[in-house]
């Protein structure tokens, strides 16, 4: 039987760690790659709402630095939203994602503000109220916790700014609407 030297076992090793370290090597860089996401002209589709003068349109006057449309619909009743469902009154639809990869949406409706707060909150529960340039938003926190939505009610409309970066950072992303 011939005996092992160091020099067998170095081999024996190198012939598993070179494989082993390509692939890791292959699978981390290949999620380095962010997506293509596609602009949304949020633009028009703010302006088709203003044009329509059914209500007040919140809308940021232009994005920040390194932010972008990812999301802009305006819906008459009975269009259908990005989820398939019919929306019951006018509705504006923007999603924006910041520089730092955060999600926010503001989404303004004249449907029945209890079925459409339900479900543009993830179900969220209610947990307090918070001032953004002085007016009262109701503070709701999804039933998992991530997403905080701010929701106004005035009249027949329905206001809802949502994201996962926390209220502080929605309050902020309302200060600059127009």
């Amino acid at each position: 039987m011939a005996r092992s030297s160091s020099r067998d076992m170095f081999l024996t090793m190198a012939v598993f760690m070179i494989p082993l370290a390509l692939i890791v090597w292959f699978f981390q860089s290949a999620g380095q790659d962010r997506p293509t996401v596609p602009d949304a002209d949020w633009k028009g589709a703010v302006a088709q709402a203003r044009a329509s003068k059914t209500f007040e349109v919140m809308a940021p006057k232009e994005l920040p630095a390194g932010w972008q449309a990812t999301k802009a619909s305006w819906l008459k009743p009975g269009q259908n939203d990005a989820s398939g469902r019919g929306v019951r009154g006018e509705t504006l639809e923007l999603g924006f994602l910041s520089d730092d990869e955060k999600y926010f949406a503001l989404n303004q409706t004249l449907a029945p503000s209890g079925p459409y707060v339900t479900r543009t909150t993830r179900e969220g529960y209610e947990e307090g109220v918070v001032q953004v340039d002085g007016k009262p938003w109701k503070h709701y926190i999804s039933k998992d916790g991530r997403t905080h939505s701010l929701v106004q009610v005035e009249g027949k409309l329905t206001r809802i700014a949502s994201s996962d970066a926390g209220v502080e950072r929605i309050q902020q992303f309302l200060a600059v609407m127009a």
